[in-house]
C-alpha cells in the first residue's frame, strides 16, 4: 500500500482491533525485533500468549513475513562476535564478549546474543527521543511547557493551561520531525518519521488521546 493508504488502514485497525493490536501484536513485534526467543516472549507477556508454543508460532510467522529482519539479526550477531562491539548511527557503542554463532535450539547461546540484536533498535529509538528533547530544550520549550519527566518513550509535561494548545502542536511537530540520522534510500529516503500519540489531561488517570 502507499504510505497514506497504509496509515489510514492501520488507524482503522488501531480503533477496531485494539485488544489484538495492543495486547498481542505489539508485544510480539517488539519482542521479535529485540530478538526474544519463544521462552522469554511468553514469560514476559503471559497475558498475551496462551503458552510458549503460541509464542513460537508467532515468531515463526514473523520470520516468514519479514525475512530481511531475520537475516539482519543473524548478521548483526556475527558482526558483534567478529569485532566485539557495535556502534550505531546515533553514536552509541557497546562491547560484546559472549556471542555464539550458529547455535541450535536447546543449546546455550551466548549471553550477549540477544543484546546484540536489540542494540540498534533500542538505541535508535532513544536517539530519536533524545534528539527531539534537545531541540525542544534549545527552543526554550522544555521550560515554557514544564517538562517534568521522561518515562521510557514518553515526554511528560505539566503545561500551564494558557499554553496547552500551543504545546500540543509544538510537541507533535518536533517528535514527528524526520530524523537527520536514520536515513535510508529504500525505507526512509527523507529520514525516518515516527508517529506519536498525544494525550492531555489534568492528571495521569484522566488523560485522553487527542489528534492534531
Amino acid at each position: 500500500m502507499p504510505d497514506d493508504e497504509l496509515a489510514e488502514f492501520l488507524g482503522w485497525v488501531k480503533k477496531h482491533h485494539k485488544m489484538v493490536r495492543d495486547g498481542k501484536a505489539k508485544p510480539a513485534v517488539l519482542g521479535f525485533g529485540f530478538g526474544l526467543g519463544a521462552h522469554k516472549m511468553y514469560d514476559y507477556n503471559r497475558e498475551s500468549f496462551e503458552n510458549q508454543a503460541e509464542a513460537q508460532q508467532v515468531i515463526h510467522t514473523l520470520k516468514s513475513i519479514f525475512p530481511k529482519v531475520a537475516q539482519y539479526q543473524e548478521d548483526v550477531v556475527i558482526q558483534a562476535k567478529n569485532q566485539h562491539f557495535l556502534m550505531n548511527r546515533h553514536g552509541y557503542m557497546r562491547w560484546f564478549w559472549d556471542i555464539t554463532v550458529g547455535w541450535a535450539p536447546g543449546q546455550r547461546s551466548g549471553e550477549h546474543n540477544q543484546a546484540a540484536i536489540a542494540f540498534n533498535p533500542a538505541c535508535d529509538a532513544h536517539g530519536i527521543i533524545k534528539d527531539a528533547a534537545l531541540r525542544l530544550a534549545a527552543g526554550g520549550y522544555t521550560d515554557k511547557y514544564r517538562l517534568i519527566n521522561i518515562v521510557h518513550d514518553e515526554l511528560l509535561f505539566e503545561c500551564p493551561d494558557a499554553y496547552v494548545d500551543e504545546c500540543c502542536v509544538t510537541l507533535v511537530t518536533e517528535m514527528e520531525r524526520p530524523s537527520d540520522v536514520l536515513v535510508d534510500p529504500e525505507v526512509a529516503p527523507g529520514g525516518l518519521v515516527v508517529k506519536v500519540d498525544l494525550k492531555v489531561g489534568n492528571n495521569r488517570a484522566d488523560v485522553k488521546e487527542i489528534a492534531i
